[in-house]
């Protein structure tokens, strides 16, 4: 397919998306805007994929730069702002609460589109245009001000509608209204005070020696910090997410238990990381806050992880909950150690799961009897040491570094091609595959195989 054809498509996919986000806000049928919201998943994931196509058509034939891109995306960036303000005046005017709702259930994920999406894609392409991340973070706490202003401005706007209004169903609307933008206030403050911790864990150099040169901005970026004196706490930020689904926990009761627990199996990360403070691991059930949005949680973790522990089953595979997260951590390009768990009879290879991991290396726990072995253990905790201290040797060079990496230098720390790639401070290292390849060699008796 060439460009112009890709380009029609993305186009004839871009006007389907604005009519099935219209369809969702206005209809007046209940059901129809459920349907339009559906719909509007599986056209966003679409245009996804030929943007993906035609970004690599492009990169093949040498003729988009990053200013391009960059461009391309802040544009989006007002379009899709623009709509959100469109839409939240239809919420204001609809005449039933529940149409209002649904209007609002469509604007929530229009922002989750612009915060986990667009705003992500762009500060990737001012990170290739070797902008500082010290000024991609103070542009994004830039952004989140002018929002959370905004919003709090809309929030006093809908008491006094809820004051005046006239009928039962217009307070009801508007206490909608409200409900929803105490709600964004709440993530976006949370999400202020989460770049606020990563501003501070870049740590200016105090007095730089004369006759150095500057590091390649790129490369800090890559290990997000830009400074020549790394602290303690950099070098210790190591989470380890475990995505796992409940029916494998005989600690949540499932009823398809295996020989590894996949919540003692974290809660044993823990305790492993904890010597000499090296890492954590994230767990649901102990890190969830009630009454906050659950995939707006997990999505946090993810990309706050710099590994992922993957407990796949027929029950993982079989759950849309777990498919998310593991699509997450694909995107978020999250190294990971796949474990299998569950019942001895399981065959997860008849899944999708293991079309999307090919042939990456894995742990297969499901035979251990009454908890996972100790070789299988210590596979999975080799994995993890490799990663970070991979990740920390990134972050010990930088400070010797004083000779510029070129883009071509950064090309090859991370692979377009590769399945599983280190993100260790939202950067990018060595792939896991490779790791694992390398382990391998190196030890024969190593118990992780191919299938």
């Amino acid at each position: 397919m060439s460009q112009a054809e890709l380009e029609d498509k993305l186009q004839k996919a871009y006007v389907k998306r604005t009519k099935c986000e219209d369809d969702a806000a206005t209809a007046n049928i209940l059901f129809m805007r459920k349907n339009a919201l559906t719909r509007l998943t599986d056209i966003r994931q679409e245009i996804r994929t030929i943007e993906g196509e035609l970004s690599d058509f492009k990169i093949r034939q040498g003729i988009q730069s990053a200013e391009t891109k960059l461009a391309q995306f802040e544009r989006e960036l007002a379009i899709e702002r623009e709509k959100c303000d469109r839409y939240e005046k239809t919420a204001a005017m609809a005449w039933r609460p529940d149409l209002a709702e649904q209007t609002l259930l469509l604007l929530n994920n229009i922002w989750l589109w612009i915060r986990d999406d667009i705003e992500a894609r762009i500060a990737d392409q001012k990170r290739i245009l070797e902008i500082p991340q010290a000024q991609i973070l103070s542009w994004q706490l830039e952004q989140l001000h002018k929002d959370l202003n905004a919003t709090k401005d809309k929030l006093e706007k809908y008491d006094q509608t809820e004051e005046k209004a006239e009928s039962e169903n217009a307070a009801e609307t508007a206490r909608l209204l409200k409900k929803n933008a105490t709600h964004e206030i709440k993530n976006i403050e949370a999400r202020i005070a989460d770049l606020k911790v990563r501003q501070n864990l870049l740590v200016p150099p105090t007095a730089p020696p004369e006759n150095s040169t500057e590091s390649n901005p790129l490369f800090h970026s890559q290990i997000n910090s830009q400074s020549n004196s790394l602290s303690n706490t950099q070098l210790n930020a190591f989470l380890v997410f475990v995505s796992y689904c409940w029916a494998n926990s005989a600690a949540a009761k499932g009823k398809n238990i295996g020989g590894c627990d996949p919540r003692a199996l974290a809660d044993r990360i823990s305790v492993t990381g904890s010597e000499g403070s090296r890492w954590e691991s994230w767990l649901d059930v102990h890190r969830l806050g009630a009454g906050l949005p659950l995939f707006d949680q997990l999505a946090a973790a993810i990309s706050q992880s710099s590994f992922a522990v993957i407990c796949a089953s027929d029950e993982y595979a079989n759950s849309d909950n777990s498919r998310k997260e593991f699509n997450f951590i694909l995107t978020r390009k999250l190294p990971y150690v796949l474990v299998l768990v569950g019942p001895s009879s399981s065959n997860w290879s008849d899944h999708w799961l293991k079309l999307a991991v090919g042939d990456t290396f894995y742990v297969d726990a499901r035979d251990d009897e009454g908890f996972i072995s100790d070789i299988h253990y210590a596979q999975i905790i080799e994995a993890i040491e490799r990663v970070f201290r991979n990740r920390n040797l990134l972050l010990q060079k930088s400070e010797a570094n004083t000779e510029s990496l070129t883009v071509e230098q950064s090309a090859s720390v991370q692979s377009p091609n590769s399945n599983v790639t280190a993100n260790p401070i939202g950067g990018s290292a060595k792939d896991f595959v490779a790791v694992a390849a390398e382990a391998s060699t190196n030890n024969q008796s190593s118990d992780l195989y191919r299938e």
